[in-house]
Parts: C-alpha cells; sequence; structure tokens
C-alpha cells in the first residue's frame, strides 16, 4: 500500500534554506559570468549580446524565484509562532521619541515657536 506523508514544516524549512544558498549562488556565478561577458567579449557581437541578454533575464527570474521563497520562509515562520511583534517595546520607543519632542517643545520647541 502507498501511503503520502506529507512533508513537515521541519522539512519545508529545511528545504527553504537549501534553496536560498542555491539562489544566492547562482546569482553569485550568473553575475559573475554576465560581467566576465561584457568585458571579454566585444558587445557588438551580436551572439555575445544575445547571451548577455539572456543571461540578464534569467538573473531577474533567479531574484524573482527568491522572493516567493522569501514568502514561503515568512509564511513558515507565522505557521510556527516565530514571527510576532514586541508591543511593549514599541510603546517604550514611542513614549521615548514622545517625550523628547515634549522636551524639545518646552525649550522653544523644534521650530522656536510656543504652543
Amino acid at each position: 500500500m502507498n501511503t503520502y506523508d506529507p512533508p513537515t514544516s521541519e522539512d519545508t524549512a529545511e528545504l527553504v534554506a537549501e534553496t536560498k544558498i542555491l539562489f544566492r549562488r547562482s546569482a553569485t556565478v550568473l553575475a559573475m559570468r554576465i560581467n566576465a561577458l561584457e568585458q571579454d567579449e566585444d558587445p557588438e557581437t551580436k551572439a555575445t549580446s544575445t547571451v548577455v541578454k539572456d543571461m540578464r533575464q534569467a538573473f531577474g527570474w533567479a531574484l524573482e524565484e527568491s522572493k516567493n521563497v522569501e514568502k514561503i520562509e515568512k509564511s513558515l515562520a507565522a505557521a510556527n509562532g516565530t514571527v510576532g511583534y514586541d508591543l511593549d517595546a514599541a510603546r517604550s520607543e514611542i513614549g521615548g521619541r514622545l517625550a523628547r519632542l515634549r522636551a524639545a517643545r518646552g525649550d522653544g520647541g523644534v521650530s522656536g515657536q510656543s504652543e
């Protein structure tokens, strides 16, 4: 009997991490190859310009796919509860900024005008 075991979030997270590494390596190699072709070959040569154009398009696709992988990674983190907001830290930061603004206003204000 064939059974299907869906991948766990741990399996998926590992695959996402490996995919990100692959995209980074691919982008680096493509950029190096594009630079080499542009420097070594005559850019007016039709064959070279076509290859460079194709490689740039592949580079764009790799970047786009890496964004999709990042979205998957964020959704995995959200599903695992590892993404959240520290509201106490945000309140503290906002309070500190308001206190500095009030202090500046008390000394004649930022613009030098009174209330």
